[in-house]
Order: C-alpha cells, then structure tokens, then sequence
C-alpha cells in the first residue's frame, strides 16, 4: 500500500504548502521574516531559485530560531531537494521548543522516500510529548494502515474525527479505509461529508468516483471523477488514476479514454 501512503501524505501533512506572511508593517517584522515572505511570493511567481534563495538568505539571517530553519526545509520539500530538507528539518527540530513542529515534516519527508521505520520512529518522538497532537496520530495512522494494522489505523482516524470532526485529511483517510474494508455506504458518507468540508478541493469528489466505480456506476463515477479534475486534481494524479488500487473497472471509464480537456 506504499503508493497509496505517498498518495496521501501531501495531503495529510503540511510541509509543502505554507501560509503568506502577513505584514501589516515592515518595521514591526524582522529581516528574516521580510526574506521568507519574499521567498513565498517567488514560488508564487514560478520562481524556485530565487525562492530557495530568499529562504536560505532568512535562515542564515536567524540561525537561532527554529522557524526559518522550518520553512527553508519546507521550501526545499516542494523543490524535491529532499536530502537538504531533511538537513533544515533537522536544525529546526533542534532549535525548537516544540520539535513536533518540524518532526511532522520530517515524517512526511521520510514517508515519501518510502523510510517508514523513520517516519514511524519520528512521529512517535512526537508523540511521547504531545499524545494529542491530531496530525501526529493521523500520520502514525497512515503509517499502520500502509503496514496492514487495520485496527490501529481506524483507532488513529477516529481519534481525529473525534476531536475534530471536519478534518479534512481524517475524513479522507477513514473513507479510503472504509473502501479498503469494503464499506461503500460508508466511505461514500465520508467523502460527501469531505465535499462539504472542502467544496473547493477535489479529494471528496475524487473519493465518489472510487465507491461509484466499485458499484459499477461507470457514468457517475466520471462525473465525480471529472469534477475532481475541476476542482484541482493534478494532471500527475490524473494520468495515474488507473493505479489507484481502490478504483474499479478502469476499462469501463470512458472518461480515462478520453481525459478531460484532450481533444474530442
């Protein structure tokens, strides 16, 4: 189930994507912090280089505190420099006061290279210092489910949904296990519940289109599978759809024949 993990895992954690600095005035934010959100606008703009620059620059700048770290190693995350990611995760790790914070990047990082003892062996570094942590024990979660513990991976996404019912990635990950299990009433509840949460993101569509393949419902499949398309689905994830293990009946889909916007 490796590949469903790395499936997940970019939505599960959040060590690729960041949030803008907000700077109401230059004069109250540090030089470190006026170089990160320089580094956000560059990617923003398609602009790796001068981005990874900006990122390092504010680390080099502030190399006491453990957020620059944390963001340079974010950065080089979504440029796929993951041996260096690794390196800033580790110093972030080091400077901060609370080391889940770069420890769940760190994870994610080590789960995608397929180094799953690592991961595991990471997130329960976190754990033992913040048992609550939500996105901690949905990642360990992840990690079980990938090892077959069925168990220990429902207990993980129904802790989270428990404590916080709209998450967006625990209803993901419980309605793929509820397929997995072979409960399509169920996982179809999920992902309409997910669609709710997240109208503007295409994983509960793309979910849909999973239990409606699997009901042989070819037409509504594609349409739910077409809509995740609409809302954002990557031409990557597209184009590796039939690979989904949780997908039924490929060669009935007409709309894998014939992908969205490829000419009629």
């Amino acid at each position: 189930m490796l590949n469903f993990l790395r499936r997940l895992a970019p939505f599960m954690w959040h060590a690729a994507g960041w949030v803008a600095l907000a700077l109401s005035s230059a004069a109250c934010v540090s030089e470190a912090e006026q170089l990160s959100a320089k580094g956000n606008v560059l990617f923003r703009q398609g602009s790796v280089a001068g981005g990874l620059a900006a990122f390092r620059a504010a680390a080099a700048k502030d190399n006491t505190q453990a957020k620059p770290a944390l963001r340079l190693g974010n950065a080089l995350f979504r440029a796929q420099r993951f041996a260096e990611a690794e390196t800033a995760y580790a110093r972030a790790r080091s400077l901060a006061t609370s080391p889940c914070e770069a420890e769940l990047p760190l994870a994610q990082l080590m789960a995608q290279q397929g180094r799953l003892a690592d991961a595991e062996a990471t997130l329960f570094s976190c754990l033992t210092r913040a048992p609550e942590n939500v996105d901690a024990r949905l990642a360990m979660g992840l990690i079980r489910l990938d090892r077959g513990d069925l168990v220990s991976a429902s207990a993980a996404f129904d802790y989270a949904l428990k404590v916080s019912p709209s998450h967006p990635a625990a209803l993901y990950a419980r309605g793929r296990l509820a397929l997995h299990q072979g409960q399509l009433a169920d996982a179809e509840d999920i992902f309409i519940r997910l669609e709710r949460v997240t109208p503007r993101k295409p994983f509960g569509s793309y979910g849909r289109g999973l239990v409606a393949s699997r009901r042989r419902a070819f037409w509504a499949a594609c349409s739910h599978l077409i809509r995740a398309h609409e809302l954002g689905l990557t031409r990557f994830a597209w184009d590796h759809l039939r690979s989904d293990r949780q997908l039924a009946n490929a060669n009935e889909l007409q709309c894998l024949r014939n992908p969205p916007g490829a000419p009629g």
